[in-house]
Parts: structure tokens; sequence; C-alpha cells
């Protein structure tokens, strides 16, 4: 994450957005993976999967534009 962040939001390449979908999936992740009793809500989840959506949309931009 942290190469990530200098990179290519401190490169302004991604929005800051970006940086903090990845904080917020990491935590979820940490969570559901170390916490017995973690369950999460359905908004959260309609929340993530959304975000995840602008992620990769954002991704497939940046790299059709390398491409050419």
């Amino acid at each position: 994450m942290g190469y990530f962040r200098r990179e290519y939001i401190k490169t302004k390449t991604f929005p800051v957005k970006m940086s903090d979908i990845l904080t917020v999936l990491f935590d979820v992740r940490n969570k559901s993976d170390y916490d017995d009793f973690y369950i999460i809500s359905k908004e959260d989840v309609t929340n993530q999967l959304l975000s995840a959506e602008f992620f990769l949309d954002e991704v497939r931009k940046y790299l059709e534009q390398q491409a050419q």
C-alpha cells in the first residue's frame, strides 16, 4: 500500500480517493480475518463493492492510456 501511495497517489496518477478505498478495504479484510465475531452489514458490503468497481475502473483507464 505504501508503494502504491508513493508511486501513484503522490504523483497524482490516481485520485486520493483510491488511497482511502485501499485503507478501508484493508481494515475490513483484517477484521474479517482476525476478529472471530466480525459481521459486516449489507450496506457496508454494497459500499465496498461500489468502491472496488470505482478502483478497477480507474486502473482500467490508466492501463488503456498506457497502451496507447
